[in-house]
């Protein structure tokens, strides 16, 4: 009899040490279905103050820290929302960054996506590479990614954005352009290397990462144009399948702010179709973005929207 077959379901309790167990919303369990992977925040906003990235034996209730964090303070670096591989012993997390002190805590735009290997704990891996130096790295962020999800085949992650550079833009007086969330990836396609790295704000990645959700500064009343783009998650193995067509690109569907024809905002569903390429750069419209410019979607990002509410009596989707 497997572990969830219990002919009568009981309940029963596997922690009980005086700190936090927070599962993330999605990817807590191991592909075995015997662990599951947790950070140890007491409070949803305390990301900043959590030091350490666990996971647990089911059966047992034996415990492991798979990453500690150094230097770790009430502003950071911290971690936290873990995800476990689906098909391999990795853990996925978000890290601050490891210079975060008093004067440039953890904040949405200064944070990154972490791995570890699950038989060597402590040996951080990180994935998305990160340059806040223009002229920027095609590939790299310019700011904080977060929220991390593998694809289903593991090859491929997920995560939501907060862009650096445009924030500290925003402070500047008559800026017509203010940090808005949005949805990107990573590819295994090549790692990246930043000229301008030196390990604490700007630093080499794994993976080539790429935004991917169209967002803008203000979108037009009954448009499909969006100012936030969040909550995103995978369609499929490989996106959409069809009985008598071959599997489409990768797809994801995420949550998208609209504004309504009486300029009130409310949220929809969107899908974003992605070519397997994700390095080529649209004409005028660099990966990296430019001073004044948030990183723009590759050649091949189709974006669409899926849902329609704005004439029902309580429109929106949450």
């Amino acid at each position: 009899m497997s572990l969830f077959q219990h002919a009568d379901y009981q309940e029963f309790q596997l922690t009980s040490r005086n700190q936090g167990h927070f599962l993330h919303s999605r990817q807590v369990f191991s592909a075995d279905g015997q662990w599951l992977v947790y950070d140890t925040r007491n409070d949803d906003t305390h990301v900043s103050r959590t030091a350490s990235i666990e996971r647990l034996h089911i059966p047992d209730g034996n415990r492991q820290i798979l990453y500690q964090t150094t230097r770790q303070s009430l502003y950071g670096p911290g971690v936290g929302v873990a995800s476990y591989h689906p098909v391999a012993g990795k853990v996925l997390f978000m890290h601050g960054l490891r210079n975060c002190d008093k004067d440039y805590p953890y904040r949405f735009t200064r944070r990154t996506g972490v791995m570890v290997e699950v038989d060597f704990p402590n040996k951080p891996i990180f994935l998305d590479a990160r340059d806040i130096v223009y002229p920027y790295t095609p590939g790299a962020l310019r700011g904080g990614s977060h929220a991390h999800q593998w694809s289903p085949d593991g090859k491929w992650i997920s995560f939501t954005y907060n862009d650096a550079v445009v924030a500290d833009l925003q402070k500047k007086s008559n800026c017509q352009v203010s940090d808005l969330r949005t949805v990107g990836v990573m590819s295994p396609v090549r790692k990246v290397y930043v000229s301008s790295a030196d390990n604490a704000d700007n630093f080499n990645g794994q993976m080539f990462s790429a935004i991917v959700s169209d967002v803008c500064q203000k979108p037009r009343a009954g448009s499909d144009e969006i100012n936030r783009a969040y909550k995103e998650c995978w369609i499929g193995d490989v996106g959409f399948l069809f009985a008598d067509k071959p599997a489409t690109e990768r797809e994801l569907a995420f949550l998208g702010d609209v504004c309504g024809d009486d300029g009130t905002f409310f949220t929809e569903v969107f899908v974003v179709k992605l070519p397997e390429d994700i390095t080529r750069a649209q004409p005028g419209l660099p990966l990296s973005g430019t001073r004044r410019m948030r990183p723009q979607p590759p050649v091949g990002v189709s974006q669409r929207r899926i849902t329609y509410t704005q004439h029902r009596k309580f429109r929106g989707v949450q």
